[in-house]
């Protein structure tokens, strides 16, 4: 496999020369210490969302180059019925979403594929297992991107075009002062100055194996930034599972 950097030399060779010439030799496996993972692909979506400063895009990376995945031969990849194509074993190239981390395997920064240089534009590198136990979740509903749509300058006819259904398009159910008020898992600033004072408001719901949870939070803040949580500890009983900050 060639990367980026090899295949804009090789591709740099090929244009300046008239008749360019390629050798592959045979070489024997070389085994060595294995590199950090994972990293981002070079031609990975980086965000941010243009439209909407307020929503930090993208959400988070995912593996979906050289990644190995199978399933038996009793069922095929599609769940189609009317498809066949079952062999004993099969490879895909998979991803899945879900929590995330911000580091490599090494507990160093998640870096570019084919540069090196620390690249971390999203929440993080998903993590299947935590899923299976999330603790805290965000709710959210068709209302609450109605009144996000809403907040970001769509019209009821904008906004039907999505719903199809102009009858659950209630622009006042969920009021958003602005598009962070979104009950979204991230978090996107946009400052207009050096004393502005940005609020956004979340709700959260304890999915978490332990009814009477307790959750206290961690701030690591930009440089010249404060950040301020409230409550900074959320506790939760057997029947109040939602809690809101």
């Amino acid at each position: 496999m060639v990367g980026e950097i090899g295949g804009d030399k090789i591709l740099a060779y090929v244009c300046a020369t008239p008749n360019p010439i390629a050798t592959i030799r045979s070489r024997e496996t070389v085994v060595s210490k294995s590199p950090s993972s994972p990293h981002m692909v070079s031609f990975s979506s980086r965000g941010p969302s243009y439209r909407t400063s307020e929503i930090l895009k993208s959400d988070v990376n995912a593996p979906g180059v050289n990644i190995l995945a199978s399933w038996t031969g009793y069922v095929w990849p599609t769940s189609l019925n009317s498809s066949n194509c079952e062999v004993e074993f099969n490879i895909i190239s998979g991803s899945i979403d879900d929590h995330a981390y911000n580091v490599d395997n090494n507990g160093n920064n998640l870096t570019d594929l084919a540069t090196g240089d620390v690249s971390n534009p999203s929440s993080g590198h998903i993590d299947p297992n935590r899923a299976t136990d999330p603790g805290l979740i965000y709710d959210i509903d068709t209302q609450n991107y109605v009144a996000f749509l809403r907040s970001i300058g769509y019209n009821v006819r904008q906004i039907t075009a999505f719903t199809k259904d102009l009858s659950i398009v209630d622009c006042n159910a969920v009021g958003l002062k602005t598009p962070g008020d979104l009950n979204y898992p991230s978090f996107s600033v946009a400052f207009s100055g050096f004393k502005s004072v940005v609020k956004y408001k979340r709700s959260v719901r304890n999915v978490g194996k332990e009814a009477n949870a307790v959750y206290e939070v961690t701030v690591h803040a930009p440089d010249n930034v404060e950040v301020t949580v409230t409550p900074s500890k959320l506790e939760f009983g057997e029947k109040e599972d939602t809690l809101s900050g």
